[in-house]
């Protein structure tokens, strides 16, 4: 549910003394209709989930809370992705490692250079739950911080690339 939804009630948050049991996602994508179903993927397996419109949104909400996981659209207004993961190494270098990209522009002159410059997981829009659900699993495991997730035209199964 979006954050400014949920204005009266108060977040599931994870204290930092005690470990989590299930992950808690911050989505951060200013397409309603993309963050609903990244919301909506996870939260039927038991994962915990928020969205906020804007990487500006995203860093106002991250004062106050903490969040494992955080996929993040590249193109936004405010904030966009990229400035959002370089705000996030300097002040949450932790959730900076577990944060990944969606686009739906990777031939775009100016999103590939990014991806390569961040060396962040991304995923392709349109995307299907399999995608969603292997990206967070992804995300939980150190060795993948580098990893690229591409939809290869071949195959309609994920296949992962090393980011050079």
């Amino acid at each position: 549910m979006k954050l400014s939804d949920k204005a009266d009630s108060k977040q599931p948050d994870i204290d930092d003394a005690q470990p989590s049991l299930q992950e808690h996602i911050l989505i951060v994508d200013d397409e309603s209709e993309i963050s609903e179903l990244l919301e909506e993927i996870p939260t039927s397996t038991g994962l915990v989930t928020i969205w906020v419109n804007s990487g500006c949104e995203a860093l106002d909400w991250l004062g106050d809370h903490r969040r494992d996981i955080l996929p993040c659209d590249i193109r936004m207004p405010d904030m966009d992705g990229p400035a959002l993961w370089r705000v996030l190494q300097q002040n949450y270098p932790e959730l900076a490692a577990r944060t990944a990209f969606t686009t739906g522009d990777t031939l775009s002159a100016s999103i590939s250079p990014c991806l390569r410059a961040t060396a962040r997981p991304w995923l392709e829009k349109p995307f299907n739950p399999e995608h969603v659900l292997e990206l967070v699993a992804g995300l939980n495991d150190q060795a993948y911080t580098h990893t690229m997730f591409t939809l290869t035209p071949l195959s309609p199964l994920l296949s992962l690339q090393k980011a050079r």
